[in-house]
This record gives structure tokens, sequence and C-alpha cells, in this order.
């Protein structure tokens, strides 16, 4: 009877390490999963106020300077219509052919911005 008790004794450990790495392995996909769903709620998102509209895509030319970087410059100009910082250094490098993010102070890059108007309701 020792031997029933000594094996139900084990069955029941390894059946509680298994719930364990079940759980702790749930645990590390929700994390992971996480990571991409947090880009979905972005803090820094410009968005047009209710009574405004945005016009066509407009352009303004502008020096790059010692210490710029794409992220740094995209902070300082991104306004209203789009979607998030991401979107907005992808829209920079589409309009000045960029196949990297490296830039070099001197150069002139175009930068995308809506202007907006109010609306007349």
């Amino acid at each position: 009877m020792t031997s029933r008790s000594s094996y139900r004794q084990r069955k029941s450990s390894v059946l509680i390490k298994r719930i364990i790495i079940f759980i702790l392995t749930v645990l590390v996909l929700l994390i992971i999963a996480a990571g991409p769903l947090s880009g979905l709620i972005s803090r820094d998102t410009a968005v047009a106020q209710a009574d405004q509209r945005l016009t066509d895509i407009q352009y303004k030319i502008i020096e790059i300077e010692p210490g710029d970087s794409l992220w740094s410059i995209a902070k300082d100009n991104m306004g209203p219509g789009f979607k998030d910082t991401y979107d907005y250094i992808r829209e920079i490098k589409e309009c000045n052919q960029l196949e990297s993010d490296h830039i070099t102070s001197g150069n002139y890059l175009m930068i995308p911005y809506y202007e907006t108007e109010d609306a007349a309701f």
C-alpha cells in the first residue's frame, strides 16, 4: 500500500509541475502578445479637433541640425493626420526617398504636414 501512496504523491507532484509550466507559458505568451498590441494605443497620436478639417497634405523644407534624428524631427513637426510617430517617420522617409534612418546634418528634408481649417457647420 505504501507504494501506491508513493506513486500517487509522485503523480500529483508531476501534475502540479505541469500545471505551473502551463500557466507560466500562457503568461509569457500574453506578455509577448502585449508588445505589438501596445502600439495600437499610442499616446503621441495627433488628432484634429472635431471642429477642424484637414486640408491636403503640405510640405516644408527643413535643414538637418547637428544632433537631429528622424525621431526628434518627427516629434517636433508631427501634427494631425498621422497615426503615430512611426507612421510619420515612414512618411518622411518615403518623401525623401530614404532607405535607412541615417540622416546627416547640413542636408535638407522635405517634411509633410496637414494644415487644419475650422469647419463651417
